[in-house]
This record gives structure tokens, C-alpha cells and sequence, in this order.
């Protein structure tokens, strides 16, 4: 079985709209083969939804109350609206710790954020 992170939340004005998505994930990941847990992703905590359990960003688990790692998880599913997720600044991390997850590179996220910069200018 495979433990998913399902990155939601954030800080942008989308958040309650990431919330939901992430329910609606979670709901349907089949329970026989994924185990998933949804992660409120704010600066400085993530912590997971329906327990309100710490996450640790740099052992990429749940933690306990002196830091033990209690969950690790094998894949991040993004579904973050606007930053970190739509800059490509999770990605980035993410691609740093080896955890693989749901949406495109580093690379490919600035080729989009670049050519949405130079379309916002060209309708000037």
C-alpha cells in the first residue's frame, strides 16, 4: 500500500477551494490500495487535516510530539492553488528530498510562469 500526502491548503485566496479538492481526492483514492492522508500546507506548518498532527517537511511524515517520524509518505499529490504550488517553489523542494509527486518539474513550471508573464504583457 502506498501512503499519499495530499498537499492541500496554502495561503492563497484559493485555500478553501484546495481544501475541498483535496476531500474529493481522498474520497476517491481506492482505500485497498493507497493510504491518504490530506496535508494543510501553510508556512510554518503543515499539519494533517483531520488530525491536526505535525508533519515534518524535512522527514516528509507525520510526527509525533518530540518529532518521531510516525507516517512516511511515498508520493505528494499537489493540488495547491497559487504559491508554493503554482510558482513551482514545492516542486522545486520536493525534487530536492526525492519525493515524487503529481505535477510537473521545476523546469516546466517556470517555461508556464514565463509564458504567462509574456501574455499578460503582450494584452497590455
Amino acid at each position: 500500500m502506498l501512503n499519499i500526502a495530499i498537499l492541500a491548503g496554502g495561503p492563497s485566496a484559493e485555500r478553501g477551494i484546495s481544501l475541498k479538492s483535496a476531500e474529493t481526492i481522498a474520497k476517491h483514492l481506492p482505500s485497498d490500495k493507497y493510504n491518504s492522508v490530506i496535508i494543510d500546507v501553510m508556512p510554518g506548518a503543515w499539519k494533517a487535516v483531520k488530525t491536526g498532527q505535525s508533519f515534518s517537511v524535512n522527514q516528509f511524515s507525520l510526527v509525533d510530539d518530540s518529532g518521531k517520524p510516525t507516517e512516511r509518505f511515498d508520493f505528494a499529490f499537489i493540488i495547491i492553488h497559487g504559491t508554493p504550488a503554482e510558482d513551482g517553489l514545492l516542486q522545486g523542494f520536493l525534487q530536492m528530498m526525492g519525493i515524487p509527486h503529481s505535477a510537473c518539474g521545476v523546469g516546466q513550471r517556470a517555461d508556464i510562469q514565463q509564458t504567462d508573464v509574456q501574455n499578460i504583457f503582450a494584452h497590455l
